[in-house]
């Protein structure tokens, strides 16, 4: 399941939250994993070994990737 947005962006969610969806303004705490096309990976808090925390209205929105 990788999706393909129209500026040629392209991710998979692993694995989807079961909880209840984050308001635009929520500090939410993630783990990601980037890589390019050819597998390179780009950056990764999984091998960082620490999680990252952010508010949802300071990163791309969601409608960015429809």
């Amino acid at each position: 399941g990788i999706t393909t947005t129209e500026s040629g962006l392209q991710y998979e969610v692993l694995v989807k939250g079961k909880g209840p969806m984050p308001a635009d303004t929520s500090e939410v705490e993630v783990h990601y994993h980037g890589t390019l096309t050819n597998g390179d990976v780009f950056d990764s808090s999984y091998e960082r070994g620490k999680s990252i925390s952010f508010a949802l209205n300071r990163v791309i929105p969601v409608s960015q990737f429809s």
